[in-house]
């Protein structure tokens, strides 16, 4: 949905986008001073959900904090 701008289970055209960095729920915490925030494409149609962090460091920084929990 992100790139394709259609949802991919019902074929609507009818997606926005969310992004709110206000809200908790849309975040993952870093470490004590740091959050990550995603951004949601929604489609308005079935409801389907594709969620996205979009900033490179975000990313790098999630991998680092988390690598160790999924290589057991």
């Amino acid at each position: 949905m992100k790139k394709s701008n259609f949802c991919p289970k019902c074929n609507s055209k009818k997606i926005v986008k969310a992004y709110d960095k206000t809200r908790f729920n849309n975040a993952i915490s870093i470490n004590s001073f740091k959050v990550a925030t995603s951004t949601k494409y929604i489609c308005c149609d079935c409801g389907y959900i594709e969620e996205y962090f979009d900033n490179l460091k975000d990313r790098n920084s999630i991998y680092d904090k988390f690598k160790g929990d999924n290589n057991e």
